[in-house]
Parts: structure tokens; C-alpha cells; sequence
């Protein structure tokens, strides 16, 4: 079983740090997702690691069509696959999985703050 770590500060570095050791694949479902410095480490991650999956889930609203969705071409162009959630209901969850294991089931989205 694997260990369960809580973390109350550093939080965007930790993340970065978790993106970054991956190898297989990361899958992400967000409701909001602005931070650039996420963003920014997915996209290194791709450049260095180019066989790796990434996958993002989105929710549909005004916040990622603006902050998100400007990442959009970059993404695509390097291989990582941008979904939006594809029913009426709002996708408020926050869950980040690498090389098939549950890394974070988040209270926060990649927010910029």
C-alpha cells in the first residue's frame, strides 16, 4: 500500500517536484487550472520525457477558457492531450495521477493566487 502524505505549504513546488519524477504517465482532472508554473512543468516534462502520456481533464468555464485553454496549442503541439468534461454537471474535482499511482486528491485547483 502506498504511503499517504498531507501537505499544508510548498504545495506548488511539491507538485512540480511530483511532475517532474514521472516516467509513465500523468492524468489530471481540474475544475480550474491557471497555474503557469504547473503548466510550465508539464510542458518540460514532455520535452525531456517525450514517450510520456499526459492527459488533462478540464472543466468548462470562464476561468480555464482564459487561462487554461492559452496553453491549448502548446500542448497539443508537443503530444499532451487536453479533454473538457463533456456533461452539463461542473467537474469540481482536483486529482493528479502519475505512472498509475494516486499522487494527489487535492482541495485546491492549479490555481495561480
Amino acid at each position: 500500500m502506498n504511503k499517504v502524505n498531507m501537505y499544508h505549504t510548498n504545495i506548488e513546488a511539491i507538485l512540480v517536484e511530483n511532475i517532474s519524477n514521472a516516467n509513465d504517465s500523468i492524468i489530471i482532472i481540474m475544475a480550474w487550472f491557471t497555474s503557469k508554473v504547473i503548466k510550465d512543468a508539464l510542458i518540460t516534462v514532455k520535452t525531456k520525457k517525450p514517450k510520456i502520456n499526459i492527459k488533462i481533464v478540464v472543466d468548462t468555464n470562464e476561468i480555464n477558457d482564459k487561462y487554461f485553454l492559452n496553453y491549448k496549442d502548446k500542448f497539443e503541439s508537443i503530444g499532451i492531450q487536453i479533454f473538457k468534461k463533456v456533461n452539463n454537471s461542473f467537474l469540481h474535482d482536483k486529482i493528479l495521477v502519475i505512472d498509475s499511482l494516486m499522487k494527489c486528491l487535492l482541495l485546491s485547483n492549479f490555481q495561480e493566487y
